[in-house]
């Protein structure tokens, strides 16, 4: 009810810490880089980047979290059968990948009928190289050689 006409979701970003901790101790083990919930509406932490990995590295994750986040609203679980962006990160160190498997994607075409893979990783591509993100750049430069 609160997610803006025409739209499929809200996403909050935020410069805080996100726990999931019901006490206020707030244990270093109940972080979380971000969050999903079934009614189209996602947080993710920006600390929760920053305060792990500089520059590039930050952001590339921060991007990493928002799509994985994203992912889970339009109805993906968590992937255990590749390597993916919907695998289940639990340690904030994380390496996560910047491609969903042939699976999640699968799954996000049946979500998105008007998804068209190419056209999705080749815009990925030009946002990469605009932020300066050659490694995943050139993920997706063999991502779009493969299909």
């Amino acid at each position: 009810e609160n997610i803006p006409a025409g739209s499929f979701c809200v996403v909050a970003v935020t410069a805080e810490r996100l726990y999931e901790a019901e006490d206020d101790e707030r244990p270093d083990d109940a972080l979380v880089m971000g969050r999903a919930t079934g009614n189209g509406s996602a947080v993710v932490s920006l600390a929760a980047h920053t305060e792990y990995a500089d520059g590039g590295r930050a952001m590339a994750q921060f991007l990493s979290t928002l799509l994985h986040e994203a992912c889970h609203m339009f109805g993906l679980d968590h992937c255990g059968q590749y390597v993916c962006i919907m695998n289940a990160n639990c340690d904030v160190d994380f390496s996560a990948p910047y491609a969903l498997c042939p699976f999640c994607l699968r799954k996000l075409q049946i979500a998105v009928p008007t998804l068209e893979p190419r056209t999705r990783y080749a815009r990925l591509l030009s946002s990469y190289q605009f932020l300066g993100l050659n490694h995943h750049a050139e993920r997706m430069e063999q991502l779009l050689l493969s299909i």
